[in-house]
């Protein structure tokens, strides 16, 4: 497949609800899983899938509603890109040099064009020339660290508490990954812009991470209720502050659980009737930097999805999707893929 076009996938126009405004759980949560995901002059140039193109905003952010940028934030724009009829398109773009010092991301807000799935902002040490940019490849998570990011056309950001940060540690880069989804009839042109709040290293905060449980073994047939459920074996303590399952419009249940040691459950997440608008607005369970959930080592972290396909297509990852995902205290993001941790 050209690398054109390995970004580019086909998406269900048939979704029966709010495709359109359909949202990848940032945190982010796309940003953590190889094949979703869980951000930023060698750009590439054309009309083609994928294709960047310049801004023509009077400022940077104002074609996607945002305001000037406020005090004490930076503001990073992406390319635009060429989302075909029907497509959705992964893509990322670096958008700062290497830092000369380690920093803290204390916050991450911003918007997307119409399309927009998420945008996710993470510092890598794979640098690049500010303005680089193609298809989200699945090797470059091994050199990412989440950040914070957006999620669609809703615009959330994610809120860490009062002393917890991101960090940014010295000689990396910074870069988007965005996700837009076309479900219309005529291509569009997807960007994301992101302000970002860089502070000097408090040594008082602590560091969050994220971690995510997911499968994209997903196929559900036209006109049936299908389930996938999986399980990750737990090999550290994560302390969390909050955690949210992730489904898309067809989703009606899911749950996510801890098989401990002794055979015995506890539920962590159970979502028994699914909410189309928990995709765009995660129906988080938080908890103090005092008293965080905690998800034991020796334990097994269980998820189950289940989903009702009206329509008369099958459905299948990454149009449908079954994700655990938590913030968590800790230095480094940890994917487990269909049991497997990355």
């Amino acid at each position: 497949m050209p690398d054109s076009d390995k970004g580019v996938r086909s998406t269900s126009d048939a979704r029966g609800r709010s495709m359109k405004t359909d949202y990848l759980l940032r945190a982010t949560f796309q940003a953590t899983c190889p094949a979703v995901v869980f951000l930023f002059m060698a750009s590439c140039s054309g009309s083609g899938s994928g294709a960047a193109s310049s801004n023509t905003a009077d400022y940077p952010g104002k074609d996607v509603g945002l305001p000037p940028v406020a005090d004490g934030f930076v503001r990073y724009e992406t390319h635009a890109v060429t989302v075909p009829p029907n497509k959705d398109v992964l893509w990322e773009e670096w958008v700062a040099a290497p830092l000369n010092s380690d920093m803290d991301a204390v916050e991450v807000t911003g918007a997307q064009s119409t399309g927009g799935h998420h945008a996710n902002l993470y510092a890598t040490t794979d640098a690049e020339p500010v303005g680089t940019n193609h298809v989200f490849q699945e090797a470059d998570q091994l050199t990412q660290k989440t950040l914070g990011g957006i999620g669609g056309e809703g615009n959330q950001s994610i809120k860490l508490p009062e002393g917890v940060v991101f960090r940014v540690t010295k000689g990396s880069g910074l870069l988007i990954q965005s996700h837009f989804i076309n479900a219309g009839a005529q291509a569009i042109e997807g960007r994301s812009v992101l302000d970002v709040k860089l502070t000097a290293v408090d040594p008082t905060a602590q560091v969050a991470s994220v971690m995510t449980n997911v499968t994209t073994q997903i196929s559900i047939p036209p006109g049936q209720s299908t389930t996938v459920d999986f399980k990750c074996p737990v090999k550290t303590d994560f302390r969390a502050l909050m955690w949210a399952n992730h489904m898309h419009d067809y989703g009606t249940s899911a749950t996510t659980e801890l098989i401990n040691a002794d055979g015995t459950t506890t539920p962590l997440q159970v979502d028994a009737h699914w909410e189309g608008s928990w995709a765009f607005h995660p129906n988080y369970t938080t908890f103090s930097v005092q008293s965080p959930g905690i998800i034991p080592a020796g334990s097994t972290l269980h998820t189950k999805c289940t989903w009702a396909n009206n329509t008369n297509q099958t459905i299948t990852f990454p149009d449908e999707m079954c994700i655990f995902a938590a913030f968590y205290l800790g230095e480094k993001d940890a994917t487990c893929l269909e049991g497997t941790w990355q």
